[in-house]
């Protein structure tokens, strides 16, 4: 694992999570992703990633959880 690139998406998300709980809504991670992907995931492919992480009864996302799967996928 790549604890830099672990610590850039942990700093790039924390800018997102405007209550500060360490959790996203689908549609904060939604505009986090198009404002930092360069490539630019489209729905389908950003449905398919919060699909593999757990959304709590709020629709929120925990950001650490997403960090780890991104950073273990092969590229």
């Amino acid at each position: 694992k790549d604890s830099n690139a672990e610590e850039a998406l942990r700093e790039a998300f924390k800018v997102f999570d405007r209550d500060g709980n360490g959790f996203l809504s689908v549609e904060e991670l939604r505009h986090a992703m198009q404002t930092l992907d360069d490539n630019q995931m489209t729905n389908e492919e950003l449905d398919e990633m919060v699909a593999e992480v757990d959304v709590n009864d709020y629709h929120e996302i925990n950001y650490e959880e997403l960090i780890t799967l991104m950073t273990s996928v092969p590229k």
